[in-house]
Formats: C-alpha cells, sequence, structure tokens
C-alpha cells in the first residue's frame, strides 16, 4: 500500500522498536523486572508478548524460556540479555507479519524458514519502508528504519547464540494448522512458537544472511546468503588533549564553587590511570594504599578477587560481601550494577599505572587522602543506622537522586558519574566558549575517551606495546593495537613530512603530543 507522509511519520513514532528511552514493538515490549529464580533476586531484561483474546482484551504473555535462557547463561551483561529480547521481540514481529501476507503454496514450501530469516536480516539492514517513484511504500506494516551494519550484526549474533543454546518446545503441528487457515486464532505464544520454530531450524544462517556492501548487487538465488563479516577496527577518539585537564580540575565545580570530589576523583583515575569507566566502581577502601606520599591504587576481581577480612581470614569478595548483604556490582542487576570485563592477573589484584607526568602522584596522593580521610567519612556519618556501611570507596552525596544516585553513602552509581561527566563537559564548553566541545564519541568526549587518551598518550610516548598491554590491563597482547591507529590529523602530517629527509615523519607525529606533555608537567610541576 502506499502510505502518505503524515501516515508515515506517525507510523514511525509508535512503532519504531528501541529509542533509548522505549524499547517495544507492535506485538513486544522489553522490561527490566525483578525475579526470583533459585533462592535469590535478579534484576534482568524480560520480553512479554502483547496481543488479544477472543473477547478482544488485551493478553500480555512472558516468555518464560528466555528467563531460562539468561539464568543458565548468567555470565551474560545486561546490554547483551537487552539485546537478545530486542532480536527475539523483532523476529516474532516480522515472522507474523510476513506470515500474515503470504499465500498457503508459500507456506508450505520447505524453504520457509530460509525465507523468513533472510528477509528478517534484510529488513534489519534495509529497513521495511520502500520509495517507489518517490512515494513511501509499506506492505509489511512494521516500519522499521534501516539499521547499520553493525547494530544488524550484532542482533543477528544474539538471536544465534539464543538458538543454539535452546531446544524448541514446538513440533510440526503448529505449522499445519497455520497453513489451514487458521492464522487468526493464534495467540501470542503460538506467534512466537513460529516465530522460534522458523528460527531454530536457520539457527547456523542469521549471520550468513547478512549482506556485505561488496555483494549487495549480486543477482541470482544465492544472493546475500554469504559467510560471517570481520569487524572492522574502529579509529581511535581520544579525548581533546586541550581540555584535558581544565575538564579534571575545573570541570567539576559548578557555578557555587561546590566541587564533586567524587566524580572528579573517578574522572582522574579514567584519564590518568587508563582505567576502565565501570573499574572505580569495584574498588574498596583497602584497594587505597600509600608508600610515603606514593599513591598506589589495586584492582580485583569483583566475585573471585581475595580480600583479607577483620579477622585476618583472606577470603573472596562475593562472599565478603554477603556479611553487608550486597552482591558484586557486577552481578547486582539493580541501581547499583557495573560492569567488569575482565584484568590481567585480578585474581590477586593488579596496580594502576599513572601516566608519567610530573606532579601528577602529588595530586592523586592529595585528593584520595582527602577523599578517605575526610570527604566519604562525612557522607557516611550522614546515614541512618540502618543503612549501615560497606567497603566501597566511592558514595553518593546524596544529591544525585534524580540520576538514580541513591541515598547518602550509598555506593556510587555508573549513572549518577556519567551526568556528572555530562555537566563537566558543559562547563567547560561554556567557559572556553567552544560550541564543538560535546558529548560525543565522535569527539572522544565520552568517558571511555578518557581511557583512549591514556593509551594515545603511551604511544606516542614510544612505549612498548608489551608495556602498555600491562598499564591497560588487558589480557591480549593484540588489545592495545586500536590506541596505535593513526589518526586523520597525524597521517596528514606524516604525508606533509614526508620529503623533508629521515626521521622527520616520526618528528612531526610525536611533536603535538610532546607539546601537550610539557604543559601538562608545567601544569603539575607546582602541586604540593
Amino acid at each position: 500500500m502506499t502510505t502518505s507522509s503524515k501516515q508515515l511519520r506517525s507510523a514511525r513514532s509508535s512503532a519504531a522498536p528501541f529509542s533509548k528511552t522505549t524499547e517495544r514493538g507492535f506485538g513486544f515490549v522489553v522490561v527490566k523486572m525483578l525475579s526470583f529464580r533459585e533462592g535469590r533476586h535478579v534484576r534482568w531484561p524480560a520480553l512479554f508478548f502483547i496481543g488479544q483474546n477472543v473477547d478482544g482484551s488485551m493478553r500480555v504473555t512472558r516468555c518464560h524460556l528466555l528467563d531460562a535462557y539468561f539464568h543458565d547463561h548468567s555470565v551474560q551483561s545486561n546490554q547483551t540479555r537487552r539485546e537478545t529480547c530486542q532480536a527475539l521481540g523483532l523476529f516474532t514481529d516480522y515472522s507474523k507479519s510476513a506470515l500474515e501476507t503470504w499465500s498457503p503454496a508459500e507456506l508450505a514450501a520447505a524453504a520457509l524458514p530460509r525465507r523468513l530469516v533472510k528477509g528478517f536480516c534484510r529488513a534489519l539492514m534495509d529497513g521495511t519502508i520502500q520509495y517507489v517513484d518517490g512515494r513511501a511504500v509499506e506492505r509489511t506494516g512494521l516500519y522499521w528504519r534501516p539499521r547499520s551494519r553493525r547494530r544488524a550484526t550484532s542482533l543477528a549474533q544474539r538471536l544465534a547464540h539464543f538458538f543454539k543454546a535452546v531446544e524448541p518446545e514446538v513440533g510440526n503441528s503448529i505449522w499445519k494448522d497455520f497453513t489451514r487457515g487458521q492464522r487468526s486464532e493464534l495467540t501470542p505464544t503460538q506467534e512466537f512458537q513460529l516465530a522460534l520454530a522458523a528460527g531454530y531450524r536457520r539457527k547456523n544462517g542469521f549471520l550468513a544472511h547478512l549482506p556485505r556492501k561488496s555483494e549487495e548487487q549480486q543477482v541470482g538465488p544465492s544472493a546475500g546468503v554469504i559467510s560471517k563479516f570481520g569487524r572492522k577496527p574502529s579509529r581511535c577518539h581520544a579525548f581533546p588533549s586541550k581540555y584535558v585537564f581544565p575538564f579534571l580540575m575545573e570541570g567539576f565545580t559548578n557555578q557555587h564553587g561546590h566541587t564533586d570530589e567524587t566524580a572528579q576523583l573517578v574522572a582522574l583515575l579514567l584519564m590518568i590511570g587508563g582505567l576502565r569507566t565501570s573499574e572505580p566502581f569495584h574498588l574498596y577502601c583497602s584497594d587505597v594504599q600509600f608508600e610515603g606520599k606514593e599513591p598506589w591504587v589495586f584492582l580485583h576481581n569483583p566475585e573471585d578477587g581475595e580480600v583479607i577480612d577483620e579477622g585476618g581470614i583472606t577470603i573472596t569478595r562475593g562472599v565478603f560481601l554477603q556479611r553487608f548483604n550486597m552482591a558484586p556490582r557486577n552481578r547486582n542487576y539493580a541501581r547499583e550494577d557495573a560492569g567488569w570485563k575482565g584484568v590481567k592477573e585480578d585474581e590477586i589484584g593488579t596496580p594502576v599505572f599513572w601516566l608519567p607526568i610530573a606532579g601528577i602522584r602529588q595530586l592523586l596522593y592529595s585528593k584520595l587522602r582527602r577523599y578517605l580521610l575526610i570527604t566519604r567519612p562525612q557522607f557516611m556519618n550522614q546515614r541512618s543506622g540502618t543503612d549501615g556501611d560497606h567497603p566501597f570507596l566511592f558514595v553518593s552525596s546524596g544529591r544525585a537522586v534524580s540520576s538514580r544516585g541513591g541515598k547518602v553513602g550509598d555506593p556510587y552509581t555508573v549513572s549518577a558519574f556519567k551526568e556528572a561527566w555530562k555537566a563537566a563537559i558543559e562547563r567547560i564548553a561554556t567557559k572556553y566558549n567552544d560550541p564543538d566541545l560535546v558529548y560525543a564519541k565522535a569527539k572522544g568526549t565520552t568517558k571511555h575517551g578518557a581511557r583512549h587518551y591514556y593509551g594515545r598518550f603511551l604511544v606516542t610516548l614510544g612505549v612498548e606495546g608489551e608495556i602498555i598491554q600491562e598499564c591497560m590491563h588487558h589480557r591480549s597482547f593484540h588489545s592495545h593495537k586500536v590506541y596505535t591507529r593513526l589518526t586523520i590529523a597525524e597521517i596528514n602530517a606524516v604525508l606533509q613530512a614526508t620529503g623533508k629527509g629521515a626521521g622527520a615523519p616520526i618528528d612531526a607525529l610525536k611533536t603535538s603530543f610532546e607539546r601537550r606533555f610539557e604543559d601538562a608537567k608545567a601544569l603539575f610541576g607546582d602541586v604540593r
């Protein structure tokens, strides 16, 4: 059918699944819920199918098969679980739409599962809206926008893993009933079973149906049915160096002169210590140690890392937290959750290595010591007796309730830090009158951009790859190589210097960062 522009906009706004604030489709919704499984509470995404009963009333059915899958794969992150819910819900929506429009002969064809999977992957990549002679044509009723190859691949990978892990709970009888014309009588559960059966039969073919750009114009029966493609390495988006120290020293102070010491200290660990965003949120007070005026911070596995209790007994952190009625934050699944990607030698503890900038250790010493002896105790003293203590280093000031920051003294949350980081970016952009300084991955101003800055700093100083691997706590030697990719400006500098004699390109590559290094030394040289 031909769709007017007004209808198209309306359908897009109501049916486009999975914006940043909405996770829903025509026949499903994804909700993060608290569940009770085998004696413990967990909070993870749940998939619900929405349909109508015979009397026209709404019917909502939870996908318990997906709950069991999540329970069997408890090491998955909530992001992976959410994408699996989204992918399975989308596949069910697409299957229902496609099967309602195909003829009985098409439904009876042996290649039906293959056709469903291939059509679904095409719809992810290309969307379901086509433009014919300047008019928008939508025949599925889904109104999907095109997705990037990376996003489509991610959704397909989640489905492929799910179908490999579960056995289908339906047989061929539901297919026979469907081809006999009983389409309108299907319940949401039966619609899901149809999609499940089709997906399981083609569990190994999802990624094969995602086209490579170079082969999209092929013709013939095998068009678009190709092998899995590898992920292209992304370019390194590091935090803009000229704003690093203004950001750290001025960004977290508001117009009233109050400095958010917790957020500032976490930002320092990311930028100067190269930590991943989630890692500071697992630190205990005992993970910070001082040797003279030399600060040391140690990373431990949040579950299996060792800690010495008050009786001098060494136990795992997972067991230790049970004494506070808490769980490791990578297993929390609630407001205080924080991921853990894995750190080399994190079972026994591994130190954080600071950037070689004069004065930075003195700064970290003063900040960490003040936080441990003054700031954190002030927050904890404001807690009620029923809330109790806990071992986590970074705690909430109680002022960030709107961003899920929690009560005063609660473990500091990733969401509260993200809001503080964004606010700091805005303050620096305003102070230095730079409208181009915005929170964006491509600008390097996200939290992970700090880790890229750390890696780029080491690379430009000529530090060997093995040392960078240790500093960034990579388990694999190859992981640090993304930081060795030249930026566009660096490539231009090398090209411009090519004809100026031996060593000139290398000199051109290092000049800008060496200048920043000297600026940093000048800034921190007088810190006491």
